[in-house]
């Protein structure tokens, strides 16, 4: 076989084989961790959970360029090995995930192109504090933040017309807080990731928990600290909840002030004290950084170790 085909299947083969170990090792830890992590305050969870849905493709990616280095770097340009079965399922493989990840991150373009078209026709409304939102004629209590790299908020004139001004106020603070947060993109990169499909129903509860941290998070720092902020908020989000009297459009964007679930939850969280972490959290934090930069040096500082293993592989395996 060619030294680049043999490059490309090596490199392809060692990102699908990572993401199955991994993506295993997650769904078997997520048992384990995810009452752990509830714990945690909503900024904080939001980012474990990012962090943790993003290790299968992370370090598969690093273990893919680290065996494409050793290749590069010790295999003879003359070589004429050949690759085994195994080697080409695990290529074509990766070539799968990436196809459908591809396929859904064009879905959720294509969505995403189709409403900001819609809200090019809509009328436009200023808030007092300079904020602009285009206006839907649905009945749905419509509040949320359309588009990944050009955020723009959405209301539906339903909102706009029962809400009162701090309502509104308190509204437009939840979803600016989404922005400067960068949520739409979080979600959209999450959305795409390729190992999805090799632990589907871990992402899903996965990506669920990060959708409510999320919507936590921009709960705490649109209505910050005082007490009376706080309050009118946990009543905008019960008297946006009374409209809502059927499911949500499928065109609404996914990250929406009200989306029909965790409105208990999310009152009770604004209504209580915040939730403050340990340093104990702060530590384990540094540990996973530490871990996770000694790992990725670790596998380009022993390029010829790997370098022999890939000769085992293509040589071992069937």
């Amino acid at each position: 076989m060619r030294y680049y085909a043999l490059f490309t299947l090596v490199s392809l083969a060692g990102f699908s084989a990572a993401a199955v170990l991994v993506s295993r090792a997650m769904a078997l830890a997520w048992r384990f961790l995810a009452a752990p992590i509830d714990q945690l305050s909503a900024p904080r969870r939001a980012r474990w959970l990012f962090c943790l849905r993003l290790l299968p493709t992370t370090f598969a990616a690093i273990v893919s360029l680290a065996l494409a280095s050793a290749f590069l770097q010790f295999e003879p340009r003359n070589t004429n090995e050949d690759a085994g079965r195994l080697l080409l399922c695990l290529a074509a493989l990766t070539l799968g995930l990436a196809g459908m990840a591809l396929a859904r991150a064009a879905r959720s373009v294509a969505s995403d192109s189709s409403l900001w078209s819609l809200l090019r026709h809509c009328r436009q409304w200023t808030s007092k504090d300079g904020a602009s939102a285009s206006i839907l004629d649905t009945t749905y209590p419509v509040a949320a933040v359309a588009g990944v790299f050009q955020p723009r908020l959405v209301l539906s004139a339903r909102v706009l017309r029962e809400c009162t001004p701090d309502e509104l106020d308190a509204i437009v603070a939840h979803e600016r807080a989404h922005v400067r947060r960068r949520d739409n993109l979080t979600r959209a990169l999450l959305l795409a990731l390729p190992d999805r499909w090799l632990a589907p129903h871990v992402a899903r509860e996965i990506e669920a928990a990060w959708t409510r941290a999320a919507e936590e998070a921009a709960d705490a720092e649109g209505a910050g600290a005082v007490g009376s902020t706080r309050a009118i908020l946990a009543a905008t989000l019960i008297r946006v909840a009374r409209m809502a009297d059927g499911a949500p459009p499928a065109w609404m964007p996914g990250l929406a002030f009200y989306q029909g679930a965790d409105l208990e939850h999310r009152v009770r969280a604004l209504l209580n004290e915040p939730r403050r972490d340990s340093h104990i959290v702060i530590l384990v934090e540094c540990a996973a950084v530490t871990a996770a930069v000694t790992v990725t040096i670790g596998s380009f500082a022993n390029s010829l170790a790997l370098h022999t293993l890939i000769e085992s592989g293509v040589r071992l395996l069937p």
